[in-house]
């Protein structure tokens, strides 16, 4: 599987890799219950986990993939981009654009 965070239409794209087609959607009014909530990034951890960035509301948040659903928000600062998680403790970096900086977050999934 692969992820595309689309911006602008506020979801996230589960590509099958296998099969060449689209598996799923994680969309605002279904998994991500920020509006306007712009993905940027989408990085996938642990067993059937993923986080994404969103945007424009300063959060990450951790999507379930068996469930299709969020199960938690961390507010970041402003314009998070970019992340990636340090496997030997869980520790997730993510780049703020707005503010020219980073956030850590410890993570427990």
């Amino acid at each position: 599987m692969a992820f595309v965070a689309l911006s602008v239409s506020d979801e996230v794209l589960v590509l099958d890799l296998v099969r060449g087609r689209v598996a799923g959607r994680v969309v605002d009014s279904v998994g991500v219950p920020v509006p306007g909530g712009g993905p940027a990034s989408v990085l996938a951890v642990g067993k059937g986990f993923a986080l994404v960035t969103l945007e424009r509301a300063g959060v990450v948040a951790v999507v379930d993939l068996l469930e299709w659903s969020v199960t938690r928000l961390f507010a970041v600062g402003g314009g998070p981009r970019g992340l990636t998680v340090d496997p030997a403790d869980r520790t997730v970096y993510v780049a703020l654009g707005r503010q020219r900086s980073g956030a850590v977050v410890h993570l427990d999934i």
